[in-house]
């Protein structure tokens, strides 16, 4: 089952930062992922809401839809599908090792007051705009950090399609749809780092370096997301040994007639 990551080195370190604002919780991720990708054994870092494999929570379960000339977002919201929403930073993709499909990255350029953006994954892509490209197409996602609402909507743009990724389970797939933390009102929460070394030491340095510029951050669960797939994959491996070993005695009950 593709992953839409790489689980190889990857951890994932969950952080709470003591800021009183949206705009100090994304300077605090913004600052700790330069600090951390300027160290020599790492690869990539990135934050997001949600983790893959968080399991069935949070914003998970939104409506979007896309423009549609004449037809305006109240006549055809509840029809739209809901989505797996998640808010991520610049670099977070490459981070997780998720394959850029069409268009572009998010950048530190795409901030709340300029035209606002989204990133959708393979299947939203194909479910909305099938057998074409959706780059430049509009879309409306109701967590945009602009003012607008659903009654006054200001339209994202698709700047980019990634691969799917496995977010809330090996057996769950979603429908995926990105926004960039600085445009959005969702919190970015779980830091993921790729580096070379023990999960566990790349989990301390990342919060010794978290706690340098912000001493009351709080930090939640570490997990490295191969142990995370491990955990997911285990009732298959069970099952796949239990009827090997079934396999086996049966055989050899043949052969002994």
């Amino acid at each position: 089952t593709p992953l839409g990551f790489d689980r190889d080195g990857l951890v994932s370190i969950n952080l709470q930062p003591s800021a009183s604002t949206i705009e100090e919780w994304d300077r605090f991720f913004e600052t700790l992922q330069d600090r951390v990708k300027a160290m020599p054994h790492v690869r990539g870092a990135g934050a997001i809401a949600l983790r893959p494999l968080s399991g069935p929570v949070g914003n998970d379960s939104l409506p979007v839809m896309k423009w549609q000339e004449g037809l305006g977002p109240d006549a055809a919201w509840r029809q739209n599908p809901r989505a797996n929403l998640e808010s991520v930073t610049p670099g977070y993709f490459t981070a997780i090792g998720s394959r850029l499909i069409a268009g572009r990255d998010f950048t530190t350029s795409d901030v709340a007051a300029v035209s606002n953006v989204v990133i959708v994954g393979a299947s939203m892509a194909a479910h909305f705009w099938p057998g074409r490209s959706p780059i430049g197409e509009l879309m409306l996602v109701p967590t945009q950090r602009a003012p607008g609402s659903i009654e006054q909507p200001r339209w994202q743009t698709v700047v980019g399609v990634v691969e799917d990724v496995r977010y809330r389970g090996i057996t769950d797939p979603r429908l995926d749809v990105y926004l960039p933390a600085r445009q959005s009102t969702i919190r970015v929460s779980d830091f993921l780092v790729r580096a070379a070394g023990p999960s566990s030491q790349i989990a301390a340095d990342v919060r010794q370096i978290a706690r340098e510029f912000d001493p009351g951050v709080v930090v939640g669960e570490v997990v490295a997301l191969r142990e995370v797939v491990a955990r997911e994959t285990a009732p298959w491996r069970f099952a796949m040994r239990v009827l090997t070993s079934f396999g086996v005695l049966a055989a050899a009950l043949a052969s002994a007639g």
